[in-house]
Formats: structure tokens, sequence, C-alpha cells
């Protein structure tokens, strides 16, 4: 069948989700919720996936640029 590549991966909005829910049940400072850092956590992991995934399929379809990966990534992060 072969390798299928989404450029979206729907059902990690999910994940984003609650790993974002986490954390701002955690800044509300309720007294049940303890998941703020987890929350980070879950956010950290699935951005170093996604990059990581993206850097993979742009190796494996011989397009991958050191420099456009830090130009892009610059312009992605720069607004904040």
């Amino acid at each position: 069948r072969g390798h299928i590549h989404p450029s979206r991966l729907d059902h990690l909005d999910g994940i984003r989700a609650l790993a974002l829910m986490g954390v701002l049940l955690y800044h509300f400072e309720l007294f049940w919720c303890h998941g703020g850092y987890t929350g980070v956590d879950v956010f950290l992991v699935l951005s170093g996936f996604l990059m990581t995934r993206n850097i993979c399929n742009a190796i494996w379809q011989e397009a991958f640029s050191l420099k456009s990966f830090y130009v892009s990534r610059f312009w992605r992060l720069y607004p904040s």
C-alpha cells in the first residue's frame, strides 16, 4: 500500500486540545487540576514529533534545506 503522509494529522488536534485544557485549568488555579506541566510537556512532545515528521518527509523527498527550515521557523515564531 505504500507510505501515506497526510499533510495534517487531525487526530492530534484532540490531544493538543486536552493539553491546552490542562494548562488553562492549571492557570485558573483549580485545586483539582494539576495538569499544567503535563499539558506543556504533551504540547512540546507533539511539536517535536510534527517537526521531526516534516523534516523526515522533506529528506525522503530530497527537498530538505537546513536554511529554509530555520527561515520558516523564524517566520513562524517571529510574531510571538
